[in-house]
């Protein structure tokens, strides 16, 4: 079976919706109807960066200054996610009516001998420190049960940073399904024959094993690492129990820049709406099994058809600037070994 998004119409309309709907409420409450809440709701994107460092640990720049880049540069949401240290953001977000959201994390920072393993805990209400392991296998491991047990939700970071560890790896872990497949600097495209990001996801989708694909930024310096890439989640609500349990779900696509405004999944095709920029051209791959290209399509509304013998479909757009989308893998019916 084909997973299932739904269609997100753009802000404008969205609030247009929204009015027309408390109108005719208004008007149905004196017939007594009683209409669940959820059906009232239209799911939209929300901007956010959930790898996010600060002087409180080796970022160069103090929180406040940090959360009032992001806030001034339209996110609606940040993880600040400092290495092995719990940055409190209640006081950094004392607004429950503004339109951006801070959720506390951690970079759970651990190695094996030489090899660095770091995990992100999104969501984090307490401290977790490192859990060691006798090889980078248990040590993956270890620090996301830790994670987990803490009530958090693991994201394998930057895995080619240093060509640290690959699918190989990933396919051992369980209780996570997310991972970066674009950190800037840590090596998403392969060289001297070593696998980069984008090789490792095929191979772990290849093999059976569901992830999910992330974007961030990983910033350090404010000046210079801020904007890079972050990831579009699709829920109804700006909260962090709807973001985290999107983001949770692999409702969201990680991008550069380029922006979409829907994507659907249906049984018989994968059909994407593009926004575009005023002169960027797109180039859309549909991607399967062992990352071979299924289809490239140039349109402004790239569309893919299932032949049923895919084991997974995942989808890649490229504008003429170089700028990336990464949309979610959808398994087909082959997708398990």
């Amino acid at each position: 079976m084909w997973l299932r998004t739904s269609k997100i119409l753009p802000a404008g309309e969205m609030k247009l919706r929204h009015f027309i709907i408390r109108s005719v409420l208004i008007l149905l409450v004196g017939l007594v109807l009683c209409i669940p809440s959820e059906l009232l709701s239209q799911q939209q994107w929300y901007k956010g960066n959930i790898h996010t460092h600060t002087t409180n640990s080796d970022g160069d720049s103090p929180p406040q200054a940090v959360v009032k880049w992001y806030m001034d540069n339209n996110y609606n949401f940040l993880v600040i996610t400092d290495h092995n240290h719990l940055t409190p953001v209640a006081e950094l977000d004392t607004s429950d009516t503004d339109d951006f959201l801070l959720i506390p994390g951690i970079e759970v920072t651990d190695s094996y001998r030489s090899t660095p393993v770091h995990v992100l805990a999104i969501g984090a209400h307490r401290d977790i420190q490192p859990k060691h392991g006798e090889s980078v296998v248990e040590t993956l491991r270890n620090n996301i049960d830790i994670i987990r047990e803490a009530g958090s939700i693991p994201v394998i970071a930057h895995p080619r940073w240093r060509w640290a560890f690959g699918s190989e790896e990933m396919c051992q872990v369980t209780q996570c399904s997310l991972f970066e497949i674009f950190n800037p600097g840590c090596n998403y495209f392969s060289g001297g024959g070593a696998p980069g990001c984008k090789e490792t996801w095929d191979e772990v989708l290849s093999r059976g094993v569901l992830m999910y694909g992330i974007g961030v930024d990983d910033m350090h310096n404010l000046s210079r690492g801020t904007g890079l890439s972050w990831i579009m989640v699709n829920t109804d609500t700006l909260s962090a129990e709807s973001i985290l349990s999107a983001i949770e779900r692999g409702s969201f696509y990680a991008t550069m820049g380029v922006l979409i405004e829907s994507y659907t999944v249906s049984d018989t095709q994968i059909e994407v709406v593009i926004s575009p920029t005023r002169y960027g051209k797109y180039t859309t791959e549909f991607i399967g099994y062992r990352g071979n290209v299924l289809k490239k399509d140039i349109s402004l509304n790239p569309r893919y058809t299932f032949t049923g013998d895919e084991k997974y479909v995942r989808v890649c757009i490229t504008d003429s600037n170089g700028k990336m989308a990464w949309l979610q893998p959808v398994p087909g019916k082959n997708f398990k070994q």
